[in-house]
């Protein structure tokens, strides 16, 4: 606790806002999670950068938070998070589109929806920070957000600001050198250029709307796809498959509606969650000999709570 209390000491000196014992849960699209000792909410690249030069000097482990819609939180909860939420900047230059990490993905593609550039719309039902779909290079409907990148300006763990072109980023399925490297999305900037109607396009998001709230299961706090899809196959067949569906384990369950979610019915805990998606991977790969890997990220934890 010392060594925390000394790095946040000098967080202060630097002018950035401290959030102190936060619930995860609240941050958390699950509803999951232990409490956040500290979140420290920077309001610039510059600031980013500066909180990890300091937690590199300190030795201080940071984890990176948005919205939360694609992680798992500890029941034990972190010693100090990066809240990027306050970079949500939008600049749109003919077909150049820059953006902070920490605007909504659905607020972004609507904004270009708006100004008539419908190359988001399949994104805009998919929850959390235009940072964290990049990390994950996230997608749906046989596109990603990859293939809009141009380049993505970052911070690395010596708090150097650098400026990675969109070849850099390495993007594939469900994954980036972000992913990989301890590299912080700050900014990415896209280019778009399917023009339409904002009528037109309005009318396919919501065709997209309809077709996700028919489909998965937003009655409930979840996270999306808990594994990734493999090759060729579809997890949720899968899981389904193995006859899964409607699994529980403490009040985290296999959604009846979409067999790839896992959905808290009220108290849920990261454990429970750890222990059903365990017993997942254990019965599908008994019965198809496929081990599936996981699509969400876990934060707080020591080690990959899955092995």
């Amino acid at each position: 606790m010392t060594e925390l209390k000394g790095f946040l000491t000098e967080i202060e000196k630097c002018g950035i806002e401290i959030k102190y014992d936060q619930a995860l849960s609240q941050f958390s699209t699950w509803k999951i999670g232990g409490k956040a000792k500290a979140l420290l909410v920077p309001e610039s690249a510059e600031q980013v950068a500066e909180i990890v030069r300091i937690a590199k000097q300190r030795e201080q482990r940071l984890e990176i938070l948005a919205f939360g819609s694609n992680v798992l939180f500890s029941d034990d909860g972190i010693e100090a998070g990066l809240l990027m939420r306050k970079l949500k900047n939008v600049q749109l230059n003919g077909t150049t589109v820059h953006a902070q990490a920490g605007v909504a993905l659905g607020h972004l593609a609507l904004l270009l929806a708006q100004k008539g550039w419908g190359d988001l719309a399949f994104a805009s039902g998919i929850p959390g920070s235009l940072g964290g779909a990049v990390v994950m290079n996230a997608g749906c409907y046989g596109k990603e957000i990859g293939q809009y990148i141009n380049k993505v300006l970052v911070a690395d763990e010596q708090g150097r600001v650098l400026s990675l072109e969109k070849d850099e980023c390495e993007f594939s399925y469900r994954l980036s050198r972000f992913a990989k490297e301890k590299l912080i999305v700050l900014e990415a900037e896209l280019e778009v250029s399917e023009q339409e109607d904002a009528e037109k396009i309005a009318q396919t998001i919501d065709a997209y709307r309809q077709k996700r709230l028919s489909s998965q299961p937003y009655e409930w706090p979840n996270a999306g796809s808990v594994f990734k899809n493999p090759p060729n196959d579809s997890a949720g067949r899968l899981i389904e498959g193995a006859g899964l569906k409607g699994l529980r384990i403490g009040d985290a369950q296999v959604s009846d509606k979409h067999a790839n979610f896992i959905v808290n019915l009220s108290q849920a805990k990261a454990v429970d969650v750890i222990a059903l998606m365990k017993y997942i991977r254990q019965c599908v790969g008994e019965k198809y000999g496929v081990l599936l890997q996981p699509e969400v990220k876990f934060c707080g934890f020591k080690a990959n709570p899955l092995l």
